[in-house]
């Protein structure tokens, strides 16, 4: 079972209207022919009309369609560079804990010792001025 538009109504029933000079013709074969030429005449114009609103619908659609693709691509396009930033923070997140843990294994392994031979001479020097004392040796 098909499905009827609600975009279209349903077609009207058409009445002939032939011209006065036409109506009266003697044969009636030629009267039920103008009669019937008459009526899908007027069908016709009311299906052209029908077919250009429905084009004009159609176009109005498309276009709809058109800027929501649009909308789509643009969308996506954000995620993607989002997408994109996310991997760059997170690999120079990386990056940067990697060098942290390296500066604070040089300062504990190079640093930090040289540190405490420098502090045990300098209270072995008694200060400052012997500290510098005992460097110039």
């Amino acid at each position: 079972m098909r499905k009827k538009s609600t975009l279209t109504p349903p077609m009207p029933e058409f009445e002939p209207s032939v011209p006065k000079h036409l109506v009266e013709l003697k044969s009636p074969a030629e009267k039920h022919m103008v009669n019937k030429l008459s009526i899908l005449t007027q069908q016709n114009q009311w299906q052209s009309g029908i077919i250009e609103e429905i084009h004009n619908r159609v176009g109005v659609i498309k276009d709809r369609v058109t800027t929501v693709e649009t909308f789509q691509d643009r969308t996506e396009e954000r995620f993607r560079t989002v997408d994109k930033l996310r991997e760059q923070k997170n690999s120079f997140e990386e990056k940067k804990i990697k060098w942290a843990k390296l500066s604070v294994y040089i300062f504990f392994i190079i640093l930090y010792p040289l540190y405490l031979l420098c502090m045990e001479k300098l209270v072995k020097a008694e200060g400052l001025s012997g500290f510098f004392k005992e460097l110039i040796k």
